[in-house]
């Protein structure tokens, strides 16, 4: 009975690897290879990237808090601007 095997992801039967030409044979060979090497530096440039939003899931984060607190200080504000530049009032 004709068994299947598996190069590369892809199911071949037993007697058509058999059949199939030594050039062939290699050349799937190298592109299982190739395929194999891409994948690996896929998903290396994965990890960097979710590093790299992590980084800037951060940086994001610090930012809309100082955001939030400068906010929270100007609604706080309990004093006139005068037009010389300076502030007259207290900060609750």
């Amino acid at each position: 009975m004709d068994e299947n095997c598996l190069a590369y992801g892809i199911e071949i039967s037993e007697l058509d690897w058999e059949k199939t030409p030594a050039s062939v044979k290699k050349l799937v060979e190298k592109m299982g290879q190739h395929i194999k090497q891409s994948e690996k530096r896929l998903a290396d440039l994965g990890s960097i990237q979710l590093g790299r939003l992590r980084a800037a899931t951060i940086v994001l984060g610090t930012f809309k808090t100082r955001i939030h607190q400068n906010i929270r200080a100007s609604r706080s504000f309990k004093g006139n601007w005068k037009c010389s530049g300076k502030i007259t009032g207290e900060i609750i």
